[in-house]
C-alpha cells in the first residue's frame, strides 16, 4: 500500500512534469484600433492614434479590436496556459474581452484596423444598421465567444499584466487558422484607453506558456492536410503523456469537428472512451476533405479531458487523369484500337491486364 505522503510526493512529480519544461511566449498584436459610435467620430469615421479606446460614456462610444497571428507559436500536441494580455495603461476603466468566432476571422484579414469603422468592422458591433449615434454600446453576440476576461486597464504609463484566465487559453487552443481577434469592450460606463502597437512599447501583448509535456494527442497518421489517402485509412495518434481512454471525432464539416463536445457531439462523435490508439472508420467517400479530432481523457481522480487538435486529410480520388501519351506504329485497325492504349493504362481490363476488348486494345 502506497502512503498518504508518497502519494503527495507522486502528485508534486507529475505536475512538475507538466509544467517544467513548458516554454514561455509573448505575441505583439499583428493589428489594432477601435470604432467610434457617438458625437465626436460617428459610425462612418475612422479614428485612429497611439491608443486603442473602449469607452462607454455620453460623448464617447468605442470598442477596441486586435489580432494576433498565432502560426509562429503553436506547437502541434501543446496545449496554451497560463495566459495573460500584458497591458500599458493609459486611461484606467473596466474591460470585458471577447473572442471573435474563427469562422469571422477571413473578414479581418488584410483590412488596416486604422481605418475601420463601426459601420465597415466585420463583426463583433451591430451595424446592419448601425444603432443610434451615442446609443449605449452593444455587441453582437452572434459573433462572440466570451466573455474570456475582464480586467481593470492599469494608470497611464503602466504596464501590467491581468490574471490567467483560461477561458482565454481554450480560445486560442481551439484555434485551427493561426489568427484571432480579441474585441475589448468597456463595462458599463467605463471610460478606459490602453496602448496601442502605434505608440512605442505600448501594444497589448499575449502572453502565457505552451504546456511542456504533450498531454494533447499528436503525431497523426495519416498525417495533417495529407493527401490521396486510402479510403479504408486506419486513423492513429500518439496519446497524451497521462491519457487513459480517448474520445475521436470525425466528420466532413470543420466547424462540427471543432465544436463538439460528448454533450454536444454534432454527429461527428464517432468513438468514446476507447482505449486504444487506433480507429478504423466505415469505408470514406472519395475525393473527400474529412476532419478528425482526439481528445485525451486522463485517468483517476479528476478524469481531466485535453482537448486535441483538429487535423485533416483529402481521400484518394475514384480516378485519375491520365496523361496524354504519344505513341506511333506501322498501323492500327481504326482510330478506336491505337498504340496509345497500351502504355498509357487505358488499354488495361478490370484486372489491370491488357485488354482484349475492341474498345481498350490496339489491333494493328
Amino acid at each position: 500500500m502506497i502512503s498518504k505522503s508518497k502519494l503527495a510526493l507522486v502528485a508534486i512529480v507529475l505536475a512538475l512534469g507538466v509544467t517544467i519544461h513548458a516554454q514561455p511566449f509573448s505575441i505583439a498584436p499583428v493589428q489594432d484600433g477601435h470604432v467610434c459610435n457617438d458625437t465626436q467620430y460617428g459610425p462612418t469615421q475612422a479614428y485612429s492614434s497611439s491608443g486603442i479606446h473602449i469607452r462607454n460614456i455620453a460623448g464617447r462610444r468605442r470598442v477596441g479590436y486586435v489580432m494576433y497571428d498565432l502560426s509562429g507559436v503553436k506547437v502541434a500536441g501543446r496545449l496554451f496556459q497560463n495566459v495573460t494580455l500584458s497591458v500599458m495603461g493609459y486611461d484606467p476603466g473596466a474591460i470585458v474581452v471577447y473572442g471573435i468566432k474563427e469562422e469571422l476571422d477571413d473578414a479581418f484579414v488584410g483590412l488596416n484596423f486604422n481605418q475601420l469603422t463601426w459601420a465597415t468592422v466585420p463583426a463583433g458591433v451591430p451595424n446592419n444598421p448601425s444603432p443610434a449615434v451615442d446609443s449605449p454600446v452593444q455587441l453582437d453576440m452572434d459573433d462572440l465567444v466570451g466573455p474570456l476576461l475582464n480586467f481593470t486597464a492599469p494608470a497611464r504609463g503602466v504596464r501590467a499584466s491581468t490574471d490567467p484566465s483560461q477561458e482565454l487559453a481554450d480560445f486560442l487552443n481551439k484555434d485551427t487558422d493561426g489568427i484571432v481577434v480579441l474585441l475589448l469592450a468597456p463595462a458599463e460606463g467605463a471610460n478606459a484607453i490602453i496602448r496601442s502597437i502605434e505608440y512605442a512599447g505600448g501594444e497589448l501583448r499575449l502572453e502565457g506558456e505552451l504546456g511542456g509535456t504533450a498531454l494533447a494527442a499528436s503525431g497523426p497518421t495519416p498525417a495533417d492536410k495529407a493527401t490521396d489517402v486510402p479510403r479504408d485509412v486506419r486513423l492513429s495518434w500518439k496519446p497524451g503523456a497521462y491519457a487513459a481512454t480517448h474520445n475521436v471525432y470525425l466528420g466532413t464539416s470543420l466547424y462540427d469537428v471543432n465544436n463538439a463536445s460528448v454533450a454536444q457531439p454534432l454527429g461527428v462523435l464517432v468513438s468514446k472512451g476507447q482505449t486504444g490508439t487506433t480507429f478504423d472508420p466505415p469505408k470514406l467517400s472519395y475525393g473527400q476533405t474529412y476532419y478528425w479530432r482526439v481528445d485525451e481523457i486522463n485517468g483517476a481522480p479528476d478524469f481531466t479531458v485535453i482537448r486535441g487538435p483538429v487535423w485533416s486529410f483529402e481521400v484518394e480520388p475514384y480516378s485519375y487523369a491520365v496523361k496524354p501519351i504519344s505513341a506511333t506504329a506501322s498501323s492500327s485497325h481504326n482510330a478506336d484500337m491505337v498504340p496509345g492504349k497500351t502504355i498509357d493504362g487505358s488499354g488495361l481490363d478490370g484486372q489491370d491486364r491488357h485488354s482484349t476488348g475492341q474498345d481498350q486494345m490496339w489491333l494493328s
